[in-house]
């Protein structure tokens, strides 16, 4: 009987009303399980299917990568040969010879550029792995120039370096015997004298997380969560915060890199990978370093893995990848479906909206409580509710997390534990599209969720200011806020960057309206010359007073700042918080001389946001 019910559905939807139709006109009126099983009616109906072809390690690719490498290495730009080779590493099986030599081929590559530390990580990889006997030499001599040039003298490692080196000249072609003999025997004679190349790494400028919030781990103590009818939940003050006081310092929950990037972010920190390592089984992704790798497969990988090279070929995009992400660390967190079933059911089943998100009595970021019940996007639709489903079609065909792999959409259909899934990947990806916001690491170069930062309100008028390094992100009071006062992040542009109309028009892309003191005066780019002006105070003389460091006082201006080199914000950027502190103690808000610090420190911590 359920069978005719089922044709008699699926006759409706094809055949008398238009599929898209129908699924928009009565998705409204389904809970988030009926509208997995009507879309995987559908999917099953149109003929769909999930290729679970593996895109994975290929010996042929990874040579084709090597040898394209090798015959561009004079003309091409740093990063493009880079890209090259560490695509060769992730197409090459694991233990290989094939990934040997893209390890020692892109040492050749980081010697080059400057990248010493990274090449000398290379060449322990290769050798480790089992370097060509004919070509070890030419590693060994690069070890010993990469540590001559980082300890600018002979060392008994960069004795031991040409030893090794000369033991295995006998392997070599002749020619290249007497070329390799010659360095050797002159070494360091004609070395290359390449400055270091710089990689900027800014955890300098991330302190360390506030642990004064007994309620929220990784947050100061200066702020609490409320919950009302005209805000939601939101975030208050609980004492008078000082401008360029620590609020935040969070790891994000989840993190997806865009395909286009792959190569050059690590897949579970998000740093640049200069030296980057593959995952074992994909060809999907690298990371910055075994330690990251590993990491990355206890908590999310070892499912992920399986999924990616399948999924990526259904036409997902990032948003898809998250709900997956989500989903993934949600089941790998409780142990079991059965688990995970009744986590969810618990959460469904309390009402108060603070202690939903809470986990042992406090909101951990780091646990999928706090994910789960964030607002969702709901806008979409059915179209999400397929998607939903071919993701989940995916982890089924893939994996053994329903206890065998199920390649068929009906047989999904009838499984309680796959369309619980299924309804888990659909809301996971409602809240993917509403929370997610752009990893501040390259442009578009991916997302992050950090679901405390989703219970934050807006303000155009910029109340703290955020910094990314990787995949931490912290939160600083860019001005001083008293207690009791409800504590705003920026979702756009500032009012000295936007106006009125631009800045509605965001207004009700995110459904609220502003009541910040900007938008309740109309204020605009041009509204800067209607503040009025603080004492005037030379750098010089702010230096002195506040004892700031002696750089700053160097300045005839404050707006002198702006064109700095990346050494100087990194020192200014401290000073410049204090000196903001100070004029809002003394001269309240706003004044023209506030609003110019925090232009030029939003414009500092912007240019420093894409440095690595």
């Amino acid at each position: 009987m359920d069978d005719l019910c089922d044709l008699l559905d699926l006759f409706i939807m094809e055949f008398i009303i238009s599929p898209r139709l129908a699924l928009y006109n009565y998705s409204a009126q389904m809970d988030d399980e009926e509208k997995i099983k009507v879309a995987l009616r559908h999917l099953s109906t149109c003929g769909k299917h999930v290729d679970n072809q593996k895109n994975g390690k290929s010996k042929f690719r990874a040579l084709a990568y090597i040898e394209e490498g090798n015959k561009k290495f004079e003309s091409l730009f740093r990063e493009d040969l880079l890209e090259i080779y560490t695509k060769a590493a992730m197409y090459a099986e694991i233990g290989s010879n094939e990934l040997a030599r893209a390890y020692g081929n892109r040492s050749a590559h980081l010697y080059t550029s400057g990248l010493y530390e990274d090449a000398l990580i290379d060449i322990e990889r290769a050798l480790a792995i089992g370097y060509n006997d004919d070509t070890k030499t030419k590693l060994y001599v690069r070890r010993a120039k990469c540590l001559f040039v980082l300890k600018k003298e002979m060392s008994p490692e960069i004795e031991e370096a040409l030893s090794d080196a000369r033991k295995w000249l006998d392997k070599m072609k002749e020619a290249d015997k007497k070329y390799m003999t010659k360095i050797l025997d002159k070494f360091p004679e004609g070395l290359l004298n390449k400055t270091p190349f710089k990689k900027y790494d800014y955890n300098a400028l991330l302190p360390e997380p506030p642990q004064d919030n007994p309620k929220i781990p990784g947050a100061s103590g200066a702020i609490e969560l409320k919950y009302s009818d005209q805000f939601g939940r939101h975030v208050v003050a609980t004492r008078d915060i000082n401008a360029g006081e620590t609020i935040i310092v969070h790891r994000s929950y989840a993190t997806v890199i865009d395909s286009k990037f792959s190569h050059k972010y690590c897949w579970n920190c998000c740093k640049r990978a200069w030296s980057g390592v593959p995952c074992h089984k994909c060809v999907e992704v690298i990371y910055c370093n075994e330690t990251c790798r590993d990491k990355a497969w206890s908590e999310h990988h070892e499912i992920e893995c399986k999924v990616m090279s399948v999924i990526t070929r259904e036409n997902v995009d990032l948003y898809d990848l998250l709900a997956l992400r989500l989903t993934v660390k949600a089941y790998k967190e409780a142990g079991s479906l059965k688990k995970l079933q009744k986590k969810i059911r618990k959460i469904d089943d309390t009402k108060d909206p603070i202690l939903k998100c809470f986990t042992n009595n406090r909101f951990d970021h780091t646990k999928y409580e706090s994910v789960y019940s964030l607002s969702r996007h709901r806008v979409s639709g059915f179209t999400t509710a397929l998607k939903a489903s071919t993701i989940l079609q995916s982890l089924a065909a893939s994996t053994n997390i329903f206890g065998e792999k199920i390649l068929d959409y009906k047989q999904l259909l009838y499984n309680e534990e796959a369309t619980f899934i299924g309804r888990l990947i659909l809301v996971n990806l409602e809240i993917s599209l509403m929370n997610a916001a752009k990893l501040n690491v390259d442009d578009n170069a991916g997302y992050a969720l950090d679901p405390l930062w989703s219970l934050f309100n807006h303000s155009c008028d910029p109340e703290t200011i955020n910094f990314t390094s990787g995949n931490i992100t912290t939160l600083t009071a860019f001005q001083r806020l008293e207690r009791g006062q409800q504590v705003c992040i920026n979702y756009g542009r500032a009012f000295y960057y936007a106006n009125v109309l631009d800045r509605r028009v965001l207004h009700r892309s995110f459904n609220f309206v502003c009541e910040c003191i900007a938008c309740n005066n109309c204020w605009g780019p041009d509204s800067l010359l209607h503040f009025t002006h603080c004492e005037v105070y030379t750098p010089a003389a702010l230096m002195k007073q506040l004892g700031l460091s002696p750089i700053f006082g160097k300045f005839k201006k404050l707006t002198d700042m702006t064109n700095v080199n990346d050494d100087t914000k990194v020192v200014l950027i401290p000073d410049l918080f204090r000196v903001l502190d100070f004029y809002h103690r003394v001269y309240g808000y706003p004044t023209v001389e506030i609003i110019k610090i925090k232009k030029i420190l939003g414009n500092m911590f912007s240019a420093l946001l894409y440095k690595y």
